[in-house]
């Protein structure tokens, strides 16, 4: 099966399995989320305590936020009246707004069905990576066992 000197490239072999694995993990999360598509969303948000959730993740810019009689045009990631991550949560200085429902319109990078498919196929994988510990403790086992008993037979 294998001899001492085919140890090299058995473990050559696992190491290049673990790279390519590895690299492809990080390019598949790169091209999911290179392909996503900035879409504008005009969002209902309903502010308690200062704090508010939007319908989409992945926000990228807000262009308006507010209801009839305040409102902020110009919204970045961080102002004194308002701020947003990009998980799609909305804080407010809750000395200009109190408690209640306004109107947030922001760009967002939204999710195709290429990059689910991305992303299902980059999660899937995780399950594969905890395994590969396993196979090489299997392997290293089979190696000595394996030496051990060629051992005993001259």
């Amino acid at each position: 099966m294998v001899e001492m000197k085919e140890l090299p490239n058995a473990v050559l072999v696992i190491v290049l399995v673990g790279i390519v694995i590895g690299v492809g993990v990080i390019v598949l999360d790169q091209f999911g989320v290179a392909i996503k598509q900035e879409l504008t969303y005009n969002d209902t948000l309903t502010i308690s305590s200062g704090t508010a959730t939007a319908t989409n993740d992945d926000i990228v810019s807000v262009s308006y936020f507010g209801n009839s009689t305040l409102n902020d045009t110009t919204v970045t990631t961080t102002t004194t009246h308002v701020n947003f991550t990009s998980a799609g949560v909305f804080n407010v200085n809750t000395s200009r707004y109190g408690d209640g429902t306004y109107t947030a319109i922001y760009n967002y990078d939204a999710d195709s069905s290429g990059t689910t498919a991305i992303f299902t196929v980059r999660d899937a994988s995780d399950d594969f990576v905890t395994w590969i510990p396993v196979i090489v403790i299997i392997l290293a086992a089979a190696v000595i066992l394996v030496m051990v008993m060629r051992s005993f037979r001259q």
